[in-house]
């Protein structure tokens, strides 16, 4: 089973997985992007926010970041994005 972290905020979801695969860029160097945290609503829609990172705190720290400012009444387009470290 793959790790992830899922909370549900209004009619938001916001989703944080490991990935099945490093996702850094064969030009990019630097160590692998094994983490991924998406905001959705819909299946079907391109996601309103979606960082990466290298290590697993961080992925879960961004994950209650997110969350908290979707509590507040953020809205996920004006969420700042998460670093990929």
């Amino acid at each position: 089973m793959t790790w992830k972290l899922q909370t549900s905020v209004h009619d938001w979801l916001v989703s944080t997985i490991r990935l099945c695969a490093d996702h850094r860029q064969s030009y990019s160097p630097g160590p692998p992007i094994l983490y991924e945290t998406m905001v959705l609503r819909d299946a079907d829609e391109w996601p309103f926010y979606e960082a990466r990172y290298c290590v697993q705190a961080t992925a879960e720290a961004d994950h209650h970041r997110v969350v908290a400012e979707l509590q507040a009444g953020t809205d996920p387009g004006d969420i700042s994005s998460g670093a990929s470290t």
